[in-house]
Parts: C-alpha cells; sequence; structure tokens
C-alpha cells in the first residue's frame, strides 16, 4: 500500500479532504485488483476467455495508473519545493519498477505509465504561475520516459 507512505508524507501539506478522498479511491482499486486476482484464478481451466480477462486486466492498470497521475497531479499544486520533489520520484519510481511486472501483458507497461506520468506532467507544463525549483528538467525528463 504505497498510496499509504506517500499519504503520509504529504499530510502537512494537503488538504486532508482531497488526500482522504484519494486514499479512499485508490484503496478501491486496490480491492477490485484483488477481487479480479481472485476471480481470475477461479476461472483459470477456461483458457478461451484469456482475451477477457487481459482487457479487464488492461482497463485496471490504466485506471490504477491514472489514480497516481491525477492524485499526483492534484498534490502537486499544493505542496512546498520538497514534497514536489519527492513526488516526482513516488511517481517516477513508480513507473520504473513497474517494467518486471506489466511486460508480459502488450501494452499493459505503456497504459499504466501514461496514467502514472502524463496527468501531473501536463499539469506542471500548463500552470499559469512561475514554475518552481526543478520542475521543468523533471517534467521534460518524465514526457521523454511516455
Amino acid at each position: 500500500m504505497p498510496w499509504l507512505l506517500l499519504a503520509g508524507l504529504l499530510a502537512g501539506d494537503v488538504s486532508s479532504t482531497s488526500l482522504g478522498a484519494w486514499v479512499v479511491i485508490m484503496s478501491g482499486v486496490a480491492g477490485a485488483r484483488i477481487m479480479w486476482n481472485r476471480a481470475y484464478r477461479e476461472r483459470l481451466s477456461d483458457p478461451g476467455a484469456a482475451r477477457h480477462w487481459c482487457r479487464i486486466y488492461l482497463l485496471l492498470m490504466g485506471v490504477l495508473g491514472a489514480a497516481w497521475g491525477i492524485g499526483g497531479a492534484i498534490f502537486f499544486h499544493q505542496v512546498d519545493s520538497v514534497s514536489q520533489f519527492i513526488l516526482f520520484l513516488v511517481l517516477g519510481g513508480l513507473a520504473v519498477a513497474a517494467v518486471p511486472y506489466l511486460a508480459p501483458v502488450y501494452g499493459c507497461y505503456f497504459v499504466y505509465t501514461a496514467g502514472v506520468l502524463l496527468p501531473l506532467t501536463v499539469s506542471v507544463l500548463c500552470q499559469a504561475v512561475r514554475f518552481r525549483s526543478r520542475s521543468p528538467p523533471c517534467c521534460v525528463y518524465s514526457l521523454s520516459r511516455c
């Protein structure tokens, strides 16, 4: 449950309402993934349904990536420079660490990584206020990874 760790790190800087809502959404997505995994293992004997299960897996990973990315985009504007840097490190680490886990399903890594990195990148690049600290280089780097 890495989202609880990030929520703990940002607890003093981010409004408790948005942080609480994000934690509930992340927990719901994790619960859906656990239920999907159980259902998949119970019906493992049917090889004809593999395409159906793959589509559901892609959808769930896209939702999970988008939940991480949208949370990062929302929290980015509410925190100080140090917390922004931590946020970039956490989201970048999620994208990098997903490679060995999501590589077996074609396209899954790209769906997940786009969901994680694009909302934050677009949010930072489109903000009207002056960039803080090292945001532009981090955004350019994360955009180049997509």
